[in-house]
């Protein structure tokens, strides 16, 4: 495996049918799972979403946020995770300093973006995952209208995948990027120490709520 996105892909392929995801009462075969990351996956490059671009994320963990994670990985953009337990004015900092071109939102932190929309120039398109907004796309609405073909994006192993940010303590928050390589060795480690198999639905990395 090269990349994120092979993750889910392969394991599509070879176990379509069980259970990948959990969350709530929504179950989500290997299949179901890789096909919504592809409708996210080109519902983004509908949107003009290139390779190397920052998608930005707020919201819960959760199946949203583990295809969103996903289609964003599979065209080989940037996805940039926003604490949804930030302020206003400090997600407004990293969303900003992110270069957030697409801004994913939970509508349980709408209020928090809210606040600070009219300073979000950088941000293009606003999809929401829940009640419709005036101004936002409807997430649902997004995947229904996408495709589940699968990409094919040249993509390399070294190239950026994941950017989070830190704390701020002694200034501001600095990005920190991670690349589809380290995150697949993580992976490994996480498989190999916990001794998962097939029949195991989990995260493929740690992933704080």
């Amino acid at each position: 495996m090269r990349t994120i996105g092979d993750l889910i892909k392969y394991s599509a392929k070879y176990y379509p049918e069980r259970i990948a995801t959990i969350y709530k009462d929504v179950r989500l075969t290997y299949k179901e799972l890789n096909d919504r990351v592809n409708r996210v996956s080109n519902g983004l490059l509908r949107q003009g979403v290139h390779k190397g671009d920052h998608v930005g994320i707020i919201c819960h963990t959760s199946h949203y946020f583990q295809e969103i994670f996903y289609g964003i990985a599979k065209i080989g953009a940037v996805a940039t995770t926003i604490n949804w337990r930030l302020a206003p004015r400090e997600s407004e900092y990293i969303i900003d300093d992110a270069d957030v071109s697409v801004l994913f939102v939970s509508d349980k932190y709408w209020t928090t973006v809210r606040a600070v929309r009219s300073k979000l120039t950088k941000v293009k398109k606003f999809i929401l995952i829940g009640d419709p907004v005036e101004g936002t796309i409807n997430y649902d609405e997004f995947i229904r209208n996408s495709s589940t073909e699968e990409i094919d994006i040249d993509i390399a192993r070294d190239d950026a995948v994941w950017q989070l940010y830190t704390s701020g303590t002694t200034g501001r928050p600095k990005g920190v990027l991670l690349t589809h390589r380290s995150i697949l060795a993580d992976s490994e480690h996480n498989i190999i120490g916990n001794k998962l198999n097939v029949d195991n639905a989990t995260w493929p990395w740690r992933m704080a709520a």
